[in-house]
């Protein structure tokens, strides 16, 4: 299966529910996975700049492939 959007997913280091799982789709959907480091369940609140900067490069390589 492959994606036709771009796709960047986002998930904790220690979240320890959705690292695997997320790991197997990212490959599955052939995507990118970024793991937050230090992070559980909540990157977002964790570590909200991390969650920024990944959003951001995202955007910034989405734009750069149109």
């Amino acid at each position: 299966m492959r994606l036709q959007v771009p796709l960047t997913m986002i998930v904790g280091a220690y979240d320890q529910l959705l690292v695997q799982p997320m790991t197997e789709l990212a490959a599955l959907l052939n995507c990118r996975l970024e793991i937050i480091a230090d992070a559980g369940h909540l990157p977002q609140i964790d570590h909200p700049n991390e969650i920024d900067a990944v959003i951001e490069r995202h955007l910034q390589e989405v734009a750069r492939s149109e």
